[in-house]
């Protein structure tokens, strides 16, 4: 049994059932089987029990391959060529690994290529490049690794490791063709398409190939997980190194563009890969140099891309002969038939010519109209529009699009009525404006050249649903649309209507769980940063219990010695009263941050707001030279914060902004109405030195400060994204080295900030 492809499977769901996935992978063990000549040749060579005189025997018995393994004998010794001119000396010269290797090479080469579909995405030739290049660099990196494995065995573990694309090409043609395609478009990894389109890939689909024709354990290992990085691999894997090697060589391959893989994705060079399985750069580089010559010597002994192709082009040109020759039967067939039917089968071909499988529900309504005008060879005007609506599902709105003439074609949506969802379809007699007041909750909204005109019109159904409808003047219709015509076309018109709103929905869809997996992002981030900050509370708590009464004990007792010690002694009491008090402030700082006092909220201009915070500022010794230009835009509104702790806030950002400034200290604060989400922006940039990259990234972590020497505690920008959290704001940082700092605030408008800020107290 064969599966049924998706009609389009760009656009079917996203891969097939369970159960077609099945039925495809028993295709796959339904395959020819292995030529007779290399199933023997691989059983008597793996079991190391094969009698020469049976290898040779074997190999006479075909005559392709006697003729290949007799051009691949001949080799130099010693500065002399020793050519095989039979059997028993090309096998005695080459060995049995190495004639194993060949025979299945070029037996698995012609099977494939004689039966290449018509329908075949992969360019054979390339393909069968980029497997010899892996074969070849697997080969000579055996070598180079001395590994316990012979190179030629790992030889046909690369050539043979994308056999499943074969596979898959050979079962369903026509979906492989699509995935070829989606993947040559968006450069990506051809796998993850077969996972999508057809529901397994080509790892998955080899493997059961070289179980069914009993290849060795290490081959059907390295066609299964050659993918997958050796730290991906489990480490009790016993031929775990030798799979990392075809990983590496097939990375290789698709560096140095060796034929088509389909895979344009590198999660890791080939120098990583090198790496870890113990080869130096230099051997690599060696190795990559002296791979062109090899793949140059190997295809030319195997044949591999040249024979067959010439037999592909006949093949594929008979059967488009084939097709042709059918076409022009069914042609025939339905030229001899009626005029009206010709005509029917003419508009249905021209409406899916015109279709391109990426429309939205607005350009397949202007496709219907013009589609529909020109099957009644209706000129459109004011006085004989023609009209296409689409019933929507699920906002139980009506998109209608009207050609009347004009340069385009009008569209309108209108809001539809409580019961527009699932209506039964009225009957083609059915006037226009009775349609219209069905569909439509406010009739006045349709427009003038559909409300004040007798169309007629035709409904659009399928699957027993009403989707869409047309309406037209039947009177200026130069052509009468038969009863046959009109259904036709109706029926093709509703299929389509009904696959790009299911298209549309399903989009929608995918939109919605990219976003939802976006806020479950989100929430996890919180949930995580609630978290430490929860145990950040718990260890303050802790500290301020345990710590905070031996300080005040020691600051106490520092204080009165300070006060009868010597002269010479009273500054080293002091000082250490001092450092008492410090370490008594840290705690009650990480106390603040972890379990900050509860909002209290009033509403305040952001002028107001601005003027509170530089009068502070210009207070203070170490921030008083500050220059501070702050702009509000009109119509900013109001907020609804605690001032003290906002005024805090933006205090702690222009202290920041001065030490980052050396000369000419400057900040410009403007705020303005955010037009996307309503809120307040405040922008706050300063000319400083800005930060890099590693600073910016941590610039909100608790106790962090890229200033080494005098360094403040670095909870300053910490404690700011509290209290705006608190308010239901939020705080970005947009800064680079040498180019100065700019601080974007996002805060609620007092409209909206009385709940968001109970809410942020309480959590």
């Amino acid at each position: 049994m064969t599966p049924r492809e998706p009609h389009n499977p760009s656009e079917a769901p996203g891969r097939l059932q369970g159960r077609q996935v099945d039925l495809i992978l028993r295709q796959l063990e339904s395959m020819p089987t292995l030529p007779e000549v290399a199933t023997r040749l691989l059983k008597l060579t793996v079991s190391n029990q094969a009698e020469t005189q049976e290898i040779i025997n074997l190999i006479r018995a075909d005559q392709s391959v006697t003729a290949r393994i007799l051009s691949l004998a001949g080799k130099v010794e010693s500065g002399v060529r020793k050519e095989a001119r039979t059997v028993a000396k090309a096998v005695v010269l080459m060995g049995h690994e190495a004639v194993r290797s060949a025979v299945l090479s070029i037996k698995v080469f012609e099977m494939f290529a004689q039966e290449a579909p018509l329908t075949a995405g992969l360019d054979r030739r390339e393909f069968w490049r980029h497997c010899l290049a892996v074969a070849c660099a697997s080969e000579m990196l055996c070598r180079r690794l001395r590994l316990a494995i012979d190179p030629e065995e790992l030889f046909i573990c690369g050539l043979l490791h994308d056999l499943g694309k074969l596979g898959l090409e050979q079962c369903l043609p026509k979906s492989y063709a699509r995935v070829v395609q989606i993947s040559n478009s968006q450069c990506g990894n051809i796998a993850e398409y077969e996972g999508r389109i057809i529901g397994v890939d080509h790892t998955v689909a080899g493997r059961r190939l070289a179980q069914q024709w009993d290849l060795p354990e290490l081959v059907e290992q390295c066609i299964w997980l050659h993918h997958q990085p050796i730290e991906g691999l489990p480490a009790m894997l016993q031929n775990r190194r030798a799979i990392a090697v075809v990983h590496l060589a097939d990375t290789i391959a698709r560096e140095q563009r060796f034929g088509y893989s389909g895979n344009f994705t590198f999660p890791a060079d080939s120098i990583k890969l090198a790496t870890q399985i113990g080869l130096t750069a230099a051997g690599l580089a060696d190795t990559i140099d002296q791979l062109p010559g090899v793949i140059e010597h190997r295809s030319r002994s195997l044949g591999i891309g040249e024979a067959t192709t010439e037999g592909l082009y006949r093949s594929a040109l008979a059967s488009a002969n084939l097709e042709l020759g059918r076409l022009n039967r069914r042609l025939r067939r339905r030229a001899a038939q009626t005029v009206a039917q010709m005509r029917t089968f003419l508009l249905l071909r021209q409406f899916g010519a015109s279709l391109t499988g990426r429309e939205g529900t607005p350009e397949l309504c202007r496709l219907l109209t013009r589609t529909w005008a020109g099957a009644g060879e209706i000129t459109p005007s004011g006085e004989a529009p023609v009209a296409a609506y689409v019933i929507c599902s699920g906002d139980r709105s009506v998109i209608l699009a009207v050609d009347a003439g004009l340069e385009d074609v009008e569209m309108h949506v209108l809001a539809g009525g409580d019961e527009s969802p699932g209506l039964s379809p009225p009957s083609p007699a059915t006037p226009a404006s009775e349609v219209m007041e069905r569909l439509v909750s406010d009739i006045q909204a349709v427009p003038d050249a559909i409300g004040r005109l007798p169309l007629a019109h035709y409904p659009l159904v399928c699957g027993g649903r009403w989707v869409g409808g047309m309406l037209w003047s039947a009177g200026a219709a130069k052509a009468q649309l038969a009863d046959e015509t009109a259904e036709a076309l109706a029926v093709a018109m509703a299929f389509a209507v009904a696959l790009v709103e299911g298209r549309d929905r399903a989009s929608a869809m995918a939109e919605q769980l990219a976003q939802a997996s976006q806020q479950l992002y989100a929430a996890q981030k919180a949930l995580t940063e609630a978290r430490a900050l929860a145990a950040v509370g718990e260890m303050a708590a802790g500290a301020a219990h345990e710590i905070n009464n031996p300080l005040a004990v020691i600051a106490g007792r520092a204080q009165l010695m300070a006060e009868s010690a010597a002269e010479s002694d009273r500054q080293t009491w002091k000082i250490m009263a001092e450092q008492a008090q410090k370490i008594s402030d840290v705690v009650t700082e990480m106390m603040e941050f972890a379990r900050p006092p509860e909002p209290k909220c009033d509403r305040t201009g952001v002028q107001a707001l601005l003027d509170g915070a530089v009068a502070q500022v210009r207070q203070h010794k170490e921030t008083s030279d500050l220059k501070v230009e702050s702009r509000v835009e009109p119509g900013t509104p109001e907020l609804f914060v605690d001032i003290e702790q906002m005024t805090s806030a933006l205090v702690e950002l222009m202290t920041n902004a001065r030490a980052a400034c050396k000369a000419d200290p400057r900040v410009s604060i403007d705020a303005a109405p955010d037009e996307t989400t309503g809120h307040v922006l405040l922008r706050i940039a300063d000319n400083g030195a800005g930060m890099d990259a590693e600073t910016l990234k941590n610039a909100f972590t608790p106790f962090y400060s890229s200033r080494a020497a005098g360094r403040r505690r670095g909870m300053g920008l910490s404690k700011v994204r509290r209290w705006l959290q608190l308010a239901g704001g939020s705080i970005r940082l947009v800064s680079e080295a040498g180019k100065g700092t700019t601080v974007l605030v996002q805060l609620p408008p007092a409209e909206d900030a009385a709940g968001t800020n109970k809410a942020g107290a309480v959590a």
